[in-house]
């Protein structure tokens, strides 16, 4: 069937992980993938203001407010298709 295809091609592309390390001077970090028990390389965060800006969301580079994740904490990430596991944290869930 054609629709399955498309359905894991989206699979692969939407993933659930587990932040295992974070740069937030360089505002990426590292994900261990839940279902494929992969671990990603440093992606990039999907910037979003935290509706309340504190030090721990400041970035040490900029001085800037940004929502970083903290190591353990479930988030989704999109990859590139056709990607070399190339891809962004869209947040939190």
């Amino acid at each position: 069937m054609n629709g399955d295809k498309e359905i894991k091609e989206l699979q692969a592309m939407v993933r659930v992980g587990i932040v295992s390390k974070v740069d937030a001077g360089k505002l990426t970090a590292r994900v261990k993938y839940v279902q494929q028990d992969t671990m990603s390389g440093d992606m990039k965060l999907l910037q979003n203001h935290p509706d309340s800006c504190t030090a721990e969301y400041k970035c040490p580079a900029c001085g800037k407010c940004w929502w970083i994740p903290k190591p353990g904490q479930y988030v989704l990430c999109v990859l590139i298709p056709g990607g070399d596991g190339d891809g962004v944290i869209l947040g939190g869930i």
